[in-house]
């Protein structure tokens, strides 16, 4: 199998979004995305970060869907509405006390000011994406101000114009488990023909669909 080969197995795979529910460290930076939206001919994904009542938490992990999950929020970080300036939930920015400016959010204190969160927005021939990343600490600061836990809420489709056979992979839906920490299905297959209509180039998706709990402390 050549190289080429490889990358794009893997990449159908998606051995990338599977990692970032199983690893804890990518909450740890600076920065964080609390919102992630990439739409193109090849790839859908959806991510966002989402707080929930503590006592919400234990019984989401046992719900592989998320839809129900907005119902326990106290407030969203991000909320991306079109024609809507405001990218932030109206809570998140009031507790915080942040000012809307040009290139994003800011916290003021003794007359210095902060820069809370980064948007980037991009599209394209080939698709669109959209990320909001907001400070590690002021993301701390609400849900332990709010008493909640945060939640990743991801949705991630692929296509490929290659057949699972091709890869030498089979079609298989799988059901991965860390009790109190994720839950998500991975599964790979050939397209339906109702599904060809919309992408007549591809042959094959794999999705992933879960949810993982994200626990932020005060060590970065």
């Amino acid at each position: 199998m050549s190289a080429t080969e490889k990358r794009a197995d893997l990449w159908l795979e998606q051995k990338d979004v599977q990692y970032r529910i199983k690893d804890a460290a990518h909450w740890e930076g600076e920065w964080i995305p609390v919102y992630e939206c990439r739409n193109s001919y090849i790839e859908h994904f959806y991510g966002l970060l989402l707080p929930v009542s503590f006592q919400r938490a234990p019984k989401t992990m046992k719900d592989l869907l998320w839809a129900q999950d907005f119902d326990y929020s106290r407030a969203q970080i991000a909320k991306v509405r079109l024609k809507h300036t405001h990218y932030l939930g109206l809570r998140f920015r009031r507790l915080l006390a942040l000012r809307f400016g040009t290139s994003g959010y800011f916290a003021h204190d003794k007359g210095i000011s902060k820069q809370i969160t980064q948007r980037v927005v991009k599209e394209g021939d080939t698709g669109k994406s959209d990320t909001i990343l907001v400070r590690r600490d002021a993301v701390l600061d609400f849900i332990q101000r709010t008493e909640q836990v945060l939640l990743w809420c991801v949705r991630s489709v692929r296509y490929s114009e290659r057949r699972l056979e091709d890869f030498g992979m089979e079609v298989k839906p799988d059901r991965i488990l860390s009790e109190g920490r994720y839950c998500y299905d991975f599964e790979q297959r050939n397209l339906y023909p109702v599904q060809k209509n919309e992408r007549p180039r591809m042959e094959t998706m794999s999705q992933v669909f879960g949810k993982r709990i994200v626990r932020l402390t005060n060590e970065a």
